[in-house]
């Protein structure tokens, strides 16, 4: 068997190696956006949900069901919590109250 040949390269105690250049994300993000690839990073947290359990009060026996879209009760409780109100009775009630004074248009 043959001895394996030496690169032999010198002193190389001087070499530095080039800083690589900075990367443009905006471009690559654009194109990558028009073509529909997603992206790994995490999204920003949405705004917690008014979860109307959690503003309960005691002494309610009787029940409202109604179906509504999932963004009417998170406006509902939203507006609700903006004006104080802790029960989503209280809440009905001012804005029937609002409704009878006001007649419909």
């Amino acid at each position: 068997m043959r001895e394996r040949a030496g690169l032999n390269l010198g002193n190389l105690d001087d070499f530095k190696p080039q800083k690589p250049k900075p990367i443009e994300k905006q471009p690559a993000e654009q194109v990558a956006r028009e073509e529909g690839f997603t992206s790994r990073q995490p999204k920003a947290f949405p705004e917690a949900k008014i979860d109307g359990r959690s503003l309960r009060a005691t002494g309610r026996k009787a029940q409202l069901n109604m179906a509504v879209k999932p963004a009417t009760k998170d406006r509902f409780w939203s507006m609700a919590q903006a004006h104080g109100f802790t029960a989503g009775e209280e809440f009905l009630l001012a804005m029937m109250e609002a409704f009878e004074h006001k007649g419909r248009d």
